[in-house]
């Protein structure tokens, strides 16, 4: 019911409460420091949103462990490349080049990071936003096949799919799509000596080994424990032999 007013008396503004304050501040809030926070997930999938950013190719099986540094910067010259000393924990690897795209052969691809040891290219791994990890499957599948083989099984939170190429490297993808919303995807090229001078790939039973899995942030740091750098186990049907990176 309607409150009258007496004459003489003056309406009452009704005060708006703290607590509704903060409920409409708390979203500008929000997208303030989403927009200024360096943390390196939320950075990455930033940058890749509002960056003028070219597509590139990069076949697999065009990789291969005689490339230098000098190499791929000659092939990718038009593009912003960083190089830098190795600050990741994969053993072997002294140098290491950051490049940033919108995609990678047809797949929607933040960065691609090369990593080099002392003969020349030791390792590329690609960080694919968590909604394109269908893309990466298909462009894998539509050049190279089904699986060479894959894990049924899920070690520290992954499973591999694996490519055998005819040029003794191994590709790698993980099988099941990363979590929303700071996810990524990764497909790996691992030289064929990468792995201690032994195949990436084992046809037989061997024992399940660990795989210094690699997603860096752009500035080639390896993520903390936590943040999804997780690393990658390989099947009996994978082996990879160097000790783990994390």
């Amino acid at each position: 019911m309607k409150h009258s007013l007496s004459p003489g008396e003056q309406q009452r503004t009704r005060s708006v409460s703290v607590w509704r304050l903060l409920v409409l501040l708390l979203p500008v809030l929000l997208c303030f420091w989403l927009w200024n926070t360096r943390y390196p997930p939320i950075r990455e999938y930033k940058l890749y949103l509002t960056e003028e950013r070219k597509p590139a190719e990069l076949p697999w099986d065009e990789m291969s462990e005689t490339l230098t540094e000098a190499a791929i910067r000659q092939r990718f010259q038009s593009f912003p490349m960083r190089c830098m000393p190795n600050e990741t924990e994969v053993q072997g690897v002294v140098r290491m080049c950051i490049l940033d795209l919108k995609t990678l052969n047809g797949v929607p691809t933040m960065t691609v990071n090369f990593l080099f040891g002392h003969r020349g290219l030791q390792r590329v791994a690609t960080n694919i936003p968590w909604w394109a990890h269908a893309d990466g499957l298909v462009s894998l599948e539509s050049k190279y096949g089904p699986p060479t083989t894959s894990q049924d099984r899920a070690y520290s939170g992954v499973r591999l799919h694996g490519w055998k190429l005819a040029t003794g490297a191994a590709v790698f993808y993980n099988r099941d799509p990363e979590s929303f919303p700071l996810g990524t995807n990764s497909v790996q090229w691992l030289a064929k000596d990468a792995c201690s001078g032994r195949p990436c790939i084992n046809w037989g039973p061997a024992s399940v080994r660990p795989s210094p899995s690699f997603k860096p942030t752009r500035y080639g740091r390896q993520r903390k424990p936590g943040l999804r750098h997780l690393v990658h186990h390989l099947s009996p049907g994978l082996r990879c032999l160097p000790p783990r990176a994390a």
